[in-house]
């Protein structure tokens, strides 16, 4: 005799966890003086510089700013809309570079030392392993050109095509164990996070969404 549980087998294909995935632009034209993630799959930490690039309007921006820097002017904003504050011509210029998302380390640098650099690195927003990589020694780029893809594979998606006959019994927060041919007898388990709301006419199956934890990296997409 046994208790009968209400479970389900199926099979899944583990994939990266698209709430983590990233690409990395070029937010003006240039090109590429170095490349430190010479190939994919490489991991590398939030703010690591991935290449060196070279972007004309960069250079420009950081020597506006150091010309309203040295500038005794001052932008007298219209109080309705500023509060009553004033705006320095050098911090409109800061705020400008920012808004080429250039670290913030290289800015902190140009306002110490008041120095332009030719070129200036492109870093990874966070943590994550190198999908896919567009970026080649010398290569020129222009605006909105994908030059890297990153993803945290410490958050991973199983993702099952379940037979219709069996989708009263799978919910959304139900725990699931996982074996893969890699680790013979270890289990390995998630939650379901979403379950399609249609069905799939030609093979009867519902596709199924499952969160995977893998701070370990044992599991792979």
């Amino acid at each position: 005799r046994q208790t009968l549980g209400d479970s389900v087998d199926a099979w899944g294909t583990v994939a990266p966890d698209e709430r983590t995935m990233a690409i990395i632009p070029a937010l003006a034209g240039g090109l590429i003086e170095k490349l430190y993630v010479n190939a994919p799959q490489q991991f590398v930490k939030k703010n690591e510089a991935l290449a060196q690039l070279w972007i004309p309007q960069w250079a420009a921006a950081q020597q506006e700013y150091l010309l309203a820097r040295e500038s005794q002017g001052r932008l007298q904003l219209d109080p309705s809309l500023s509060g009553g504050k004033r705006m320095s011509l050098s911090d409109g210029a800061l705020q400008r570079l920012r808004l080429w998302d250039i670290p913030d380390a290289e800015l902190q640098r140009l306002v110490r030392h008041g120095e332009v650099r030719r070129s200036l690195p492109l870093t990874a927003p966070s943590d994550g392993v190198v999908l896919n990589k567009k970026a080649v020694l010398g290569m020129r780029f222009e605006a909105g050109d994908a030059l890297f893809e990153l993803a945290d594979l410490r958050h991973l998606w199983l993702l099952v095509d379940l037979f219709e006959q069996d989708l009263a019994l799978v919910r959304v927060g139900q725990s699931v164990s996982l074996t893969v041919a890699a680790y013979p007898g270890d289990h390995f388990t998630g939650k379901v996070a979403f379950i399609h709301p249609t069905l799939n006419a030609q093979t009867r199956t519902v596709s199924v969404r499952i969160e995977l934890v893998n701070s370990d990296g044992r599991l792979k997409p």
